[in-house]
């Protein structure tokens, strides 16, 4: 059976607390925000809506239909600007922060040049070669 391994993306993602509903909500655009829900404390199931809890969820519309978002969970910006929820577990082992801002530069041939000792052997079919500094 043949094997295939995940391409690195960058993704934009929110936890799902009490604490950043308000950014949720902004994050979440028309048409894939469903409705904010409560749930049943224990079971995670979703409340009627006279009935209220301390567990939230969302309902959001993604590509696949609805799917409901439970507090703590991730919702992930795909890379269609499509969403979708993610368990906390599944995000901590399939991604990790960006904190450096120069992730998202352009990259040049000089910049890998100057990252890779001499010589470059191909870059993009051509041969290019950096002369060796004598010291």
């Amino acid at each position: 059976m043949a094997k295939y391994r995940k391409r690195p993306v960058v993704i934009e993602a929110e936890q799902l607390t009490w604490q950043n509903w308000n950014r949720i909500c902004e994050f979440v655009t028309d048409p894939y925000f469903g409705r904010g829900v409560y749930l049943n404390d224990k079971t995670l199931e979703i409340l009627p809506d006279n009935v209220t809890s301390q567990t939230m969820g969302l309902i959001i519309k993604t590509l696949e239909g609805e799917h409901l978002a439970r507090q703590n969970d991730w919702i992930i910006k795909g890379i269609k600007g499509e969403f979708y929820p993610c368990k906390p577990d599944i995000f901590e082992k399939t991604y990790e922060k960006i904190e450096d801002k120069s992730y998202f530069r352009k990259v040049t041939v000089k910049d890998i040049i100057k990252m890779v000792e001499y010589p470059i052997k191909q870059i993009s079919g051509m041969r290019i070669f950096q002369s060796k500094k004598n010291s």
